[in-house]
């Protein structure tokens, strides 16, 4: 049964990265795929040496062997000296270095999280005072793949005791100073003596959690708007001005996760509190660097943006970064003309002269028709309905004698627009969201 479900996750993937730390329950997950795993199909193993002492070295030395007389490749990673030893800095880096070896190959990870990782997660979070999103834990849809969550710790040490899996027993497993710690070895025991039904109904809560998370996500993919600037997304304010608090603390989580943000419990409260009564121009911060903007009409969510002083040289190769907006120049066999007459992004200047990128200021005027003659910049966002807030730190590019001629995203001026019949230099603009 348990080489069954690793059969389906691994079939149904052409490259795929097995996270093995030397545990009980990674060490089966490698046996079992090295049982099920289908000629053409790609699979390395990953481990992640925490620097934590001997322990850790020697399972990364178990890893590493037991892999490769399986006949899988190994990449191998390590803490450095810098990271805090404590949970939360050990599982970031160790999941830093998962991903990356995941998009060298475009592979996706495959854990071997259980049943009894999940039930811990339920109780941890019930703990933070999690809502419904929060509670349905490792059930949660994900790009990393977890075949064993059906399976307890128990079943699979019948599995690797069956099969003489080798395995290491990480003595951090029974430090009562790490929260999971507690939550295994003390607070669930207590609990499950005081109530032994409590694992069931924690994966049914968990299982109804799931359901209803994936249908408010539904939800947000149907009224989020992304934009073109920076992974920013939008969604119209008449659609949560009519939601109660209730569905507001439910959908806020969603909406953000459209654009990359998590934020807290805490931080929804505020969101859910601040949204009835935003006003056009006000904004709220959320955690990890996002903020939430009330617009005439919508909510934005984005990065916050970097505001960045005086001017900036456009460098004529490699990429100029300003305030996380990137130019960089582009060869023309690479762009279709049309694109490039109508594409805001793009602009053609002239090779021969020297430009600068500044943030716009409001006094800033541009040519784009030479019947018309020079018009306020700030015309031009209100052509493209960009308010107020969503201008700031937006770059403007300008001559040596401080003309405007670009407006990225929104506008070319003349002098970007007529080509000057010499060399030309192509710049693409675009906002890093990274």
């Amino acid at each position: 049964m348990l080489e069954r479900k690793v059969a389906v996750t691994l079939d149904g993937e052409s490259h795929v990265v097995l996270a093995v730390s030397g545990g009980l329950d990674s060490m089966s997950l490698m046996h079992a795929a090295a049982k099920v795993r289908r000629p053409r199909a790609e699979v390395v193993v990953a481990t992640f040496d925490h620097g934590t002492g001997q322990h850790a070295k020697d399972a990364l030395q178990l890893v590493t062997q037991t892999a490769r007389a399986l006949g899988f490749p190994v990449r191998n990673g390590r803490s450095t000296d810098t990271i805090p030893h404590n949970e939360t800095s050990w599982r970031r880096a160790r999941w830093e270095f998962l991903r990356s070896v995941a998009a060298a190959d475009s592979a996706r990870i495959v854990t071997a999280h259980t049943q009894d990782d999940h039930v811990e997660t339920v109780v941890m979070r019930l703990l933070r005072g999690a809502e419904a999103r929060g509670l349905a834990a490792l059930l949660a849809d994900s790009d990393v793949a977890r075949p064993l969550l059906c399976f307890t710790r128990e079943q699979l040490r019948e599995y690797a005791s069956c099969r003489l899996v080798p395995w290491i027993e990480d003595p951090a497993n029974s430090d009562l100073r790490f929260s999971r710690n507690r939550v295994r070895h003390e607070i669930l025991p207590a609990l499950t003596d005081a109530n032994p039904q409590l694992r069931r109904q924690l994966l049914r809560l968990s299982v109804r959690a799931a359901r209803l998370r994936r249908r408010v996500e539904a939800m947000a993919i149907e009224l989020a708007e992304r934009t073109s600037i920076g992974g920013a997304v939008t969604v119209r304010a008449e659609l949560l001005d009519s939601m109660s608090s209730e569905q507001l603390a439910l959908m806020w989580p969603a909406l953000l996760a459209r654009c990359g943000a998590v934020a807290d419990r805490r931080g929804i409260v505020r969101l859910t509190e601040w949204t009835p009564g935003a006003r056009s121009g006000g904004r709220i911060q959320v955690s990890g660097g996002f903020e939430v903007l009330r617009l005439r009409d919508r909510f934005m969510m984005r990065r916050v943006r970097t505001l960045f002083p005086g001017n900036r040289a456009l460098a004529p190769s490699g990429v100029t970064s300003v305030g996380g907006w990137r130019f960089y120049p582009v060869e023309l066999t690479n762009i279709r003309e049309l694109e490039l007459m109508s594409n805001p992004w793009l602009a053609a200047l002239d090779a021969g002269s020297s430009y600068a990128v500044r943030a716009w200021r409001p006094g800033d005027r541009m040519e784009s028709d030479l019947a018309v003659g020079p018009r306020r910049v700030a015309r031009f966002f209100e052509d493209e309905r960009i308010g107020g807030p969503e201008r700031e730190g937006w770059p403007v590019v300008m001559t040596e004698g401080g003309d405007v001629v670009w407006i990225p995203g929104v506008r070319r001026g003349r002098a970007a627009t007529v080509w000057p019949g010499g060399p030309l230099l192509i710049y693409r603009c675009e906002y890093d969201v990274s």
